[in-house]
């Protein structure tokens, strides 16, 4: 079976003459959940940035789907980022729009033309919207704005507005640290009868990942890597 996401000798170079990421080969199959781990500074953040293009490669392949996503442009890779989900450590909330706008917001890339500058989205989007907030415990705050929420309820917006795009592949940004927060994720997901988003891509800063709150409800990883160097000739992980 095709990997959902590959890696297949991917350079990084910054103009600073930091090769951030070292011949990277990678393979994630569908319904994997997966948390890399490792030390500041060793390429985390520029490796899963690499998925949705925020960060272009130097030089090798990512492939999507089955799709080579590291050239493409305009409406393809417009296309592509509809399949992505990330969720920011520092939120990227719009604070002065309501709870409810910002999950929306999640669903930008489907809308074209006026439709998307004016914010003018179908009515079963705004539903189901309001459903994933009621799931995520915030639909008495629908129309509040989400600078009135607390740091974890900002954290379960981003999660709503992740979801709201029925992504392939989820990316979370320090994430896995908060038990409680992550237990809700995959609750939500496994509601909807699917995994977490096909692949559940965590970046954790730290080496002490938290979860006793999922091992309580039954969770566990599929696998968690830990960094050794991105430094050598390829991604290298420690056994955990």
């Amino acid at each position: 079976m095709e990997p959902v996401l590959k890696f297949v000798n991917v350079n990084k170079y910054y103009n600073n003459n930091v090769h951030a990421l070292h011949n990277i080969n990678l393979e994630i199959a569908a319904g994997e959940f997966i948390s890399v781990i490792g030390p500041s500074g060793s390429g985390k953040s520029t490796l899963l940035r690499t998925v949705n293009r925020l960060i272009d490669v130097s030089d090798g392949e990512i492939c999507l789907d089955g799709e080579n996503i590291t050239s493409i442009g305009g409406k393809k890779l417009r296309a592509v980022r509809r399949k992505v989900g990330m969720i920011f450590q520092n939120y990227n909330l719009v604070y002065r729009l309501s709870v409810l706008q910002n999950v929306l917001h999640g669903y930008l890339g489907y809308l074209d033309g006026i439709k998307g500058i004016l914010g003018i989205y179908p009515e079963e989007e705004k539903l189901r919207a309001i459903s994933l907030l009621e799931e995520m415990g915030l639909g008495a705050f629908c129309y509040n704005r989400a600078a009135d929420l607390s740091g974890g309820q900002k954290q379960r917006l981003c999660i709503a507005r992740a979801l709201l795009k029925k992504p392939k592949v989820l990316i979370l940004d320090d994430f896995l640290a908060n038990g409680k927060a992550m237990k809700g994720l995959l609750d939500v997901c496994a509601q909807a009868g699917a995994t977490v988003g096909g692949i559940g891509i965590c970046i954790e800063k730290g080496f002490q990942p938290g979860g006793a709150e999922l091992r309580a409800a039954g969770y566990k990883l599929a696998s968690l890597a830990i960094v050794d160097t991105m430094t050598d000739d390829q991604l290298t992980f420690r056994e955990q």
